[in-house]
């Protein structure tokens, strides 16, 4: 859920078009898996929560107070932390749950996340390039670059 939250804010507040790409298909692909997963729940009587857990909503908050390449770049570097957490929770899961069912949707959904989480550190190399390092930290050597550009 909260990747699909952030997905939304990346889309109206980023002003790269290859982070909003990554955030488009972060928020296909989580979508698509949620539904699995609601399913497979509901099927064993288990509830899936239906709002963001306090740590998410502090990130989407301190997120939605950025704009333009502040916004761009503590979204990827979330996405990266977040999806490195993903696919290690995933693979353990594929590997050791119990649960037919749930083993099953780990090993299925952690290509989706190693996909998401590639793409999440390219674009972070690529920012990094690009600004030189940190925000604020006088970047203004060599040529300006933009990435209205598509």
């Amino acid at each position: 859920m909260a990747e699909i939250e952030l997905a939304d804010l990346a889309q109206q507040k980023s002003q790269s078009n290859d982070v909003k790409q990554l955030a488009q298909q972060i928020k296909q692909d989580h979508q698509q898996a949620n539904q699995k997963l609601e399913t497979i729940a509901s099927q064993k009587g288990a509830d899936v929560p239906k709002e963001l857990d306090n740590a998410h909503k502090r990130q989407r908050d301190k997120l939605a107070k950025l704009d333009g390449a502040k916004f761009d770049k503590e979204y990827v570097d979330l996405m990266v932390k977040e999806h490195k957490d993903d696919v290690k929770d995933f693979e353990k899961q594929a590997k050791n749950n119990k649960d037919a069912d749930i083993k099953d949707f780990a090993a299925q959904t952690a290509p989706k996340l190693r996909e998401h989480l590639q793409h999440a550190q390219q674009l972070q190399a690529q920012l990094k390039a690009n600004g030189k390092g940190k925000s604020g930290a006088g970047g203004s050597s060599g040529s300006k670059q933009s990435s209205k550009s598509s």
